[in-house]
């Protein structure tokens, strides 16, 4: 049964309530102080899934801009898959990751979320600025695709907003849940944009 964990301490919460800017938009640009939160927050929640070996699936990927971060910092040799809804993206991940493509610790990829999912084992998922694209059928079917490829002790990170494309609420907390993750925890928060890290 699912568990959502109430965290008490700041620290682990981290709430940029005060920057008023278009929350997605802000969270989106490089160079931002809500995108350079988002990724530190994002890095000390992976940190314990970048083990020797360990795999990240990037399903969000634009262009590498979320994996960038953890590929430098990750103290072990780690495998990332950078997954691009467009073949700019694509190319983009080329440029900006072109090191650790060069080193065999990145490979990039284009795929079409709405009709396929990536078929391959991961010790962490990263989901961001993406589900609430797709309406909560398909956005069910992808975040039971997540959970089903995790490997044992495996986790997803995701990161997007409270509505959907077409308006409706998203209850994160029930949709994790639904797709069998064991327990979930908000670690991050700005307007109506949440970052979760659900474990399997």
């Amino acid at each position: 049964m699912a568990e959502v964990k109430a965290e008490k301490h700041q620290m682990s919460l981290a709430m940029d309530t005060d920057i008023l800017a278009s929350d997605v938009d802000a969270v989106m640009e490089r160079g931002s102080p809500l995108y350079h939160s988002l990724i530190k927050a994002i890095s000390e929640q992976s940190r314990p899934f970048l083990n020797p070996g360990s795999r990240v699936v990037d399903l969000f990927s634009n262009g590498g801009q979320w994996i960038e971060q953890l590929e430098r910092e990750a103290s072990f040799r780690c495998r990332f898959l950078s997954f691009n809804s467009t073949e700019e993206q694509k190319e983009r991940c080329k440029d900006v990751m072109r090191m650790g493509i060069h080193l065999g610790n990145v490979s990039e990829f284009k795929i079409e979320l709405g009709t396929e999912f990536p078929n391959v084992p991961s010790d962490l998922t990263l989901s961001i600025m993406g589900l609430s694209s797709f309406d909560a059928e398909r956005r069910g079917q992808l975040m039971k695709e997540m959970s089903s490829h995790l490997q044992k002790r495996g986790a997803a990170i995701i990161v997007d907003r409270s509505v959907d494309v077409i308006g409706e609420n998203i209850d994160w907390v029930r949709a994790m849940k639904d797709a069998g993750f064991r327990e979930s925890m908000m670690f991050w928060k700005t307007g109506d944009v949440c970052a979760w890290i659900a474990n399997k």
